[in-house]
């Protein structure tokens, strides 16, 4: 889903990206969150309404009490992006990928899948 798509979205401009060192001082996904949501100035109720969610969800991702789906199909990350005007949680997954990949650490997901394999092999 692009940006237009989404009415409530659609008279925004397009997400910016966040300066190097803000996204290397983030500690987590929720440490993203509260930045995006500090950086854009805004209160959490409209980021929560521009991303048609209740700000209680909101509050809960910033927290880290709830996770952001990933899937292509909520596209909850790029909601938010577009809500607070800053691209720095796609920015930190980004850089949390890239420095998995270069410690050679297997993504939990993954893992699980090579796992399960063995048995969905066998049946």
């Amino acid at each position: 889903m692009t940006q237009r798509e989404f009415a409530l979205l659609a008279g925004l401009p397009e997400p910016k990206d966040a300066a190097e060192k803000t996204v290397r001082l983030c500690d987590s996904e929720p440490d993203a969150i509260a930045v995006s949501i500090a950086i854009s100035g805004l209160r959490q109720a409209e980021i929560a309404r521009r991303m048609g969610v209740a700000r209680s969800y909101l509050t809960m991702l910033k927290t880290g009490e709830r996770m952001m789906p990933r899937n292509a199909q909520s596209n909850m990350t790029g909601r938010f992006c577009s809500a607070t005007g800053t691209n720095l949680l796609r920015q930190y997954r980004e850089l949390q990928s890239a420095l998995r990949v270069a410690r050679g650490q297997v993504r939990a997901v993954d893992r699980i899948a090579e796992i399960a394999s063995y048995t969905s092999r066998a049946a």
